[in-house]
C-alpha cells in the first residue's frame, strides 16, 4: 500500500510540476498565450479540458510552493513580485487582479513591440522567444 500512495504523490507531483512549467511558458510572453488561446479555439473542448487542468493542479499549491521562482517575461519585467497582484487569502492572489495583470502585460507588450522589442527598461528581446505571426 506505501507503494501505491508514494506512487500517487509522485504522480501528483509531477502533474503540478508540468502544470507549473506550462503557466510559467504562458505567464512569460503574451504571444505565447494568443498562439495557445487561437490553436485551441479550434476545439473548444481541449481548450476547456486544459484549463482546468492546469488550474486545478496550480490550486492545490501554495505561496511557498513558488518561493524561489524567478519569472521575468520577454519584456524584462519581473512577474515575481508579490506586490503585482491582489491575495485573496494570503496564499492565493485573486482571480480579477491575474486578470488584470495579464491584461497590462499585453498593453505593455504592445508598447514593447512598437519600440522594436526593447522594452521600457532597456533590456532587448530575449532571441529565443519565436514571433507569432
Amino acid at each position: 500500500l506505501s507503494a501505491d500512495v508514494s506512487e500517487m504523490t509522485n504522480v501528483s507531483d509531477m502533474r503540478f510540476e508540468l502544470s507549473l512549467a506550462v503557466a510559467l511558458l504562458l505567464s512569460q510572453d503574451p504571444r505565447s498565450r494568443q498562439l495557445l488561446s487561437e490553436e485551441l479555439r479550434r476545439n473548444a473542448t481541449w481548450m476547456g479540458r486544459l484549463r482546468a487542468a492546469l488550474l486545478s493542479n496550480l490550486n492545490h499549491s501554495t505561496l511557498s510552493d513558488f518561493s524561489g521562482i524567478r519569472i521575468i517575461d520577454v519584456m524584462g519585467d519581473n512577474l515575481s513580485d508579490t506586490k503585482n497582484v491582489g491575495w485573496e487569502d494570503g496564499q492565493r492572489p485573486s482571480r480579477d487582479s491575474l486578470e488584470t495583470f495579464m491584461a497590462e502585460q499585453f498593453s505593455r507588450f504592445a508598447g514593447y513591440q512598437s519600440r522594436g522589442g526593447h522594452s521600457a527598461n532597456g533590456m532587448l528581446r530575449n532571441n529565443f522567444i519565436r514571433d507569432v505571426p
